[in-house]
Order: C-alpha cells, then structure tokens, then sequence
C-alpha cells in the first residue's frame, strides 16, 4: 500500500498506519456489515478501482486501464464514483457507474486535479487542484462544468469534505502550520460569503469526514500520541468545540503500542465508522460508534482510499 501513496506525486499527505483490534458482539458487528466499500487497490502492474460488498467480501474490479486510478468516491445516491486517473498522462478527475460503466473525463486541463468529493445533494464536486506548486480547493457541477476557483493563498489547501447542510466545506491547510510545529490544521469553508476560518484550536490533522447529522467530524491526527507519526482518529463536536479520541484502548499511555488509523467514513445512518491501517494483510476495520467497539474486516487486504455507501 505504501506504493500507492508514493505514485500520487501530487498528494499532499501519505498517512501509513497500523491497527489492533477490540471484540464485537455478533449482533453490533454484523450490522455494520452492510453496503459497498470502493477502494484503490495495488495488483503489482496496476493501481485500480475495485468495489466490494462489506458483508459477502465479494469484489470486483471496476477501472481496467493500466494506469494508476486512486481517490474513488461514491455520489450521494450510489449510482455513481468520481475517481482520479493518470490514464491521459497526468492527474484528472473522471466519472464513471457504479459497475464501472460510462467512463467520463470531468477535468480537462495539463495540471494535476485530485481528492474528488461530491456536495450532499450530488449536484457539485469539490477537488484540489495543484497551482504553483501549491494545492488549492475548487469545485465544479457534477457533470466537469462550471468550475469555480474556492481557495487563493500561498499555502496548502486540500482534503475537502462537504457539511451535510451543502453550505460548507471543511478541508485541511498548512497555512498556520509554521506555529503548529509542522503541523495542518481543520478550517471551513462559507460557501456563501466565502469566509474561512480555524475550526478549533485543537484541529490539527487531516482526512476530515462530517458526520450525517453535521454535529461531529471525524479526522486523523498524531496530536494526541505519545509517538510522533502515529496516527489517531479524532472526533470534534461542533456545539461544544472540543476533540475527544474515537479509537479506544491505551492511546496516550505509557504502554501505547504505536497503531495507528486513517481515512474515516461514516455509514449513512452515522451508526458505524469504517477506516484503514497500514498493516499488511486486512486493514479495513469497522466500529460500531455507539459501543466504540471494532473489528478487522476478513474480506478485505491492502485496502487504500476508501469510500463506503449503505445505498444499493
């Protein structure tokens, strides 16, 4: 998997981690199980787009060029997966079905467009365009048009991620990195009035995921680790404006082992949360957020940037 991250030159952050795992009643495991996984999935000479059933572990291959094909997302509906492909010769994003069907280029133009994500009504997608040698947030219609320059700074802007409410885009900038010790901090984006602002003083990660009900986002961060590089999932509650750890277990004790997780994805009823790590083998873990209990998914190996829908 480590490969994959090195191919996309132009991704801002490789995020490699590794997972132990908690017991799960029968019950509260097996109805997080439910829906579609689309992931990015090395097969020695190709790099593609693969869908798999969380229950049955049945998985098909969707993206047959010999390109790289990474950052797949699911439409809000499940009829459809923005992805990025080097397939034309540099980073686009592109639009196909669900089973893989009617390939369609969104992006036209020689930079490197990358980190698709689909507003809530399906209608728009934000992406990160790389200008400069800098990454900046834009977004378009779903169908490439109309595109629409969100972010203008010197700094690095990426990893956006739509609120359920559609006026808002939360997304990662090193802007303040420097007084951070190196490290990007979570802002939000006003669609309406193009104002941007910190999230909260102690946001500072990546890879954030609103939850359903727009009270929670999910995102990863070193912050709270002993070690540094080793990567956590934290959760932050908009009303009361604090971070509290997600991952149970012995996070910031003295007996941390050093796992790490990454690339949150709630499921559409915000029950269960799924995510990766970086060990060899099965990295797909799913939690049932009411017990904050979870378990490595047998089904799947060497999983990279996944997307997860409960809609058939």
């Amino acid at each position: 998997m480590k490969r994959i991250f090195q191919i996309a030159c132009f991704s801002i952050l490789s995020i490699l981690v590794t997972s132990c795992s908690f017991s799960l009643s029968a019950d509260s495991y097996q109805n997080c199980l439910r829906g579609k996984i689309v992931f990015t999935l090395s097969t020695g000479k190709e790099t593609g787009i693969f869908v798999g059933d969380l229950g049955t572990g049945k998985q098909k291959r969707l993206t047959d060029s010999s390109s790289v094909n990474i950052h797949p997302k699911w439409s809000p509906d499940g009829s459809s997966i923005v992805f990025v492909s080097y397939r034309d010769g540099n980073a686009e994003i592109y639009k196909m079905n669900a089973d893989g069907d009617k390939v369609t280029r969104l992006t036209q133009n020689l930079l490197d467009d990358s980190e698709p994500a689909w507003s809530p009504d399906g209608k728009y997608i934000a992406f990160v365009q790389i200008i400069n040698k800098k990454a900046q947030i834009f977004f378009m219609g779903s169908d490439g048009k109309n595109i629409k320059q969100l972010t203008k700074d010197n700094f690095n802007d990426f990893n956006p991620s739509w609120a359920p409410n559609g006026r808002e885009i939360i997304f990662v900038s090193d802007r303040d990195a420097a007084k951070n010790f190196g490290h990007p901090a979570l802002y939000i984006l006003n669609l309406e009035n193009g104002n941007q602002v910190l999230l909260g003083q102690e946001t500072l990660g990546y890879s954030p995921e609103w939850s359903p009900d727009g009270n929670l986002v999910a995102y990863v961060s070193d912050i709270k680790s002993i070690r540094t590089n080793i990567n956590r999932i934290l959760l932050y509650d908009i009303q009361i404006g604090t971070s509290t750890l997600l991952v149970p277990g012995d996070i910031g004790s003295s007996q941390e082992q050093g796992y790490s997780y990454y690339n949150p994805i709630w499921s559409n009823d915000a029950k269960c949360v799924i995510f990766l790590q970086d060990i060899s083998g099965e990295n797909v873990d799913v939690m049932n957020f009411a017990t904050r209990n979870f378990v490595p998914v047998s089904h799947f190996e060497d999983v990279a940037y996944l997307d997860w829908t409960m809609i058939r």
